[in-house]
């Protein structure tokens, strides 16, 4: 359960950003493989033989979201200090 709700919070904004993108890229990819870990581990809790993957999605959703959330910050800090430099200089 507490997959599902990593998996459709966290993962949203991966599959949005591999839908946007024409050419595969890192959000086709990340996209790609929680999508998979996702179905395969819902697939095994009805049945198939197999070890559920659940905690091994949200593992990975959350740790690039994370990523994900640091490089947005750590570029837009940098654009607001280039912003900042050009103000200074002109």
């Amino acid at each position: 359960m507490f997959g599902i709700l990593v998996f459709v919070y966290g993962g949203w904004v991966f599959i949005q950003g591999a839908m946007r993108e024409l050419r595969p890229g890192w959000m086709t990819l990340i996209s790609l493989a929680i999508s998979l870990a996702f179905i395969f581990s819902a697939v095994v809790t009805f049945g198939y033989p197999g070890t559920p993957l659940g905690e091994g999605s949200s593992t990975l959703v959350t740790v690039v979201l994370l990523g994900h959330w640091l490089r947005t910050r750590s570029i837009n800090q940098a654009q607001g200090a280039i912003n900042e430099l050009a103000r200074t200089i002109a």
